[in-house]
């Protein structure tokens, strides 16, 4: 997706996102192979409407379902829903 930081790659599997990359950035194997690849998904689509609302003033806050691509014993946590907020 375009924004004003620069073009930024949105990765998601089924069931939540997985990270927001900088142009340029790669992902490991392991989670590019759990990653979607399709253009047209509620969570991509989610992602960057919320991205796109943040980047034009109108969201401090996102709603999204979120997976750490973390190994165990980095991410104990796992799949969560959270709310985070940018200042």
């Amino acid at each position: 997706m375009k924004s004003p930081v620069g073009k930024l790659k949105l990765v998601a599997n089924d069931h939540a996102l997985l990270a927001v990359l900088w142009e340029g950035h790669k992902i490991n194997r392991t989670q590019e192979t759990r990653a979607l690849r399709k253009n047209d998904h509620p969570i991509l689509d989610q992602t960057e409407e919320q991205l796109n609302q943040y980047f034009n003033g109108l969201r401090t806050e996102f709603d999204l379902p979120l997976e750490s691509t973390a190994r165990p014993f980095k991410g104990r946590y796992g799949k969560r829903s959270r709310k985070f907020r940018l200042a």
